[in-house]
């Protein structure tokens, strides 16, 4: 896609608006796989623009999955928050009809937390930790599993940890899917059972862990004998069998902090047949299922036609709204 005029894009509401872009240049998230570039929309409100480009699609149809699969989690996210946690990025709008779609982003805060971390000192390391956990307490209470926990995947703005790029995140009870890497929970790395909340605390853990005594944790993610007292009690149960380890709000207590309040469902939501709606035409499209959910039924015939990447248009999908942004911005 351009990111540089008129575009057609939905807000969280499902309705299509025509909104002006205006490209402000690229912008690296290192644990992104997907084509970003940082854009202003309607009212100058800057956002991060994340797509896959027709020869990235054609190169790797995965792509396609990839964005699919972050839409999906960040919807979700951003209905359950309202995009009002600083720990969180918010899904604005988003185009998967259009021959290269893409996604509206809250632009990230802070910078990559791979150029920050090594030089804070431990009062602010234990402020790093502090946030991370918050991040995935939050997500956790929200039934998501972000699946790829590693310092790339976090940012720091000094304050704040946020927890960014859920491309390859799952829905908690979702058949996990198989990942790689030292900071990989057992499980997951197997890719048996469901994907849970406890399976981010592992590789929080291992993040810590880290953090604290070097990136030789990596040798031996889970061997703690050699580990700081310290560390080892706010550790404690981290590496166990999942159905034994502690949640985030746990390790939080043990940092003598309290778990961030998360929202309740809002029982006069008449969204919730949108977002399963949404759920299931990621299962039909293609016939081809976004990462972590299991294949259904081929799609049904289509209406219309097909944009030329393959991929299957997807109806007009409810969503609760967030900014009143893209739906203020033009005629439809």
């Amino acid at each position: 896609m351009t990111t540089d005029g008129d575009v057609q894009c939905r807000d969280l509401s499902g309705a299509l608006h025509r909104v002006r872009l205006t490209d402000l240049g690229p912008f690296s998230s290192p644990a992104s796989t997907l084509h970003q570039r940082l854009v202003t929309g309607p009212h100058d409100v800057p956002f991060l623009c994340k797509s896959v480009p027709r020869e990235d699609g054609r190169r790797d149809p995965r792509r396609y999955q990839v964005l699919d699969n972050e839409i999906r989690v960040l919807a979700h996210l951003t209905r359950v928050f309202g995009g009002r946690i600083g720990e969180l990025p918010a899904l604005a709008g988003y185009n998967v009809d259009a021959d290269e779609p893409f996604a509206l982003l809250s632009r990230y805060v802070g910078q990559p937390a791979p150029e920050v971390v090594r030089v804070l000192d431990q009062d602010r390391k234990r402020h790093f930790q502090i946030g991370l956990l918050r991040a995935l307490h939050l997500i956790g209470e929200a039934g998501v599993v972000h699946g790829a926990l590693s310092l790339d995947a976090l940012r720091w703005n000094g304050s704040i940890v946020q927890l960014v790029d859920f491309e390859s995140a799952q829905m908690a009870g979702e058949p996990r899917r198989p990942g790689t890497g030292p900071r990989q929970s057992p499980e997951r790395r197997q890719g048996s059972g469901a994907a849970d909340p406890r399976d981010d605390v592992w590789s929080a853990g291992v993040l810590i862990r880290e953090l604290v005594i070097g990136p030789q944790a990596l040798a031996a993610p889970a061997d703690q004998h050699a580990d700081p007292e310290r560390l080892r009690e706010r550790l404690n149960g981290v590496f166990h069998p999942v159905e034994h380890r502690p949640p985030a709000a746990e390790l939080l207590r043990r940092l003598h902090v309290a778990a961030p309040a998360v929202p309740p469902p809002d029982p006069q939501d008449g969204l919730a047949d949108g977002y399963r709606m949404f759920d299931e035409a990621c299962r039909r499209k293609t016939g081809a299922p976004p990462p972590g959910v299991p294949p259904t039924a081929a799609p049904p015939p289509g209406r219309g036609r097909a944009p030329r990447h393959g991929r299957r248009g997807w109806r007009r999908l409810p969503f609760a709204g967030l900014f009143g942004l893209l739906a203020k911005a033009g005629p439809r």
